[in-house]
């Protein structure tokens, strides 16, 4: 009883070692769990001023939906208008991106669903 085996003391090492690998597992979700609730608890604060930042959002993304791009080309390199496949490819892509800017600006001005004001029920008063 008063002497351990070798076969004891790696079958202590082995449970021990099990151990401090569930204490390391327990350890990361921890800080995983905890780096979520802090960025949730960062989105409850911006949300509370959101509605002073909406209109400035709005006029933000309008701005960069007709912002020009830094590089200037010159005139030389823009493509000619003629028949040639390339040229209606060229066409339909900035349709494309005018489709684009128009969805853009027609979200930036709808409703979010998230925004919606909920009615608040009072002590007596009940919904139909």
């Amino acid at each position: 009883m008063g002497r351990i085996s070798l076969s004891d003391t790696g079958w202590f090492m082995m449970h021990w070692q099990r151990s401090l690998n569930l204490a390391c597992m327990h350890s990361l979700l921890l800080q995983r769990l905890l780096k979520k609730l802090a960025s949730v608890d960062k989105m409850a604060k911006r949300e509370v001023g959101s509605n002073v930042s909406e209109d400035l959002t709005r006029e933000s993304l309008i701005a960069i939906s007709y912002s020009l791009p830094d590089k200037h080309f010159p005139l030389k390199d823009l493509p000619r208008i003629s028949n040639n496949l390339e040229n209606v490819a060229d066409a339909a892509n900035i349709d494309k991106k005018e489709k684009c800017r128009a969805e853009l600006i027609s979200i930036s001005y709808a409703e979010s669903p998230d925004t919606k004001i909920l009615p608040v029920k009072s002590k007596g008063q009940s919904f139909v």
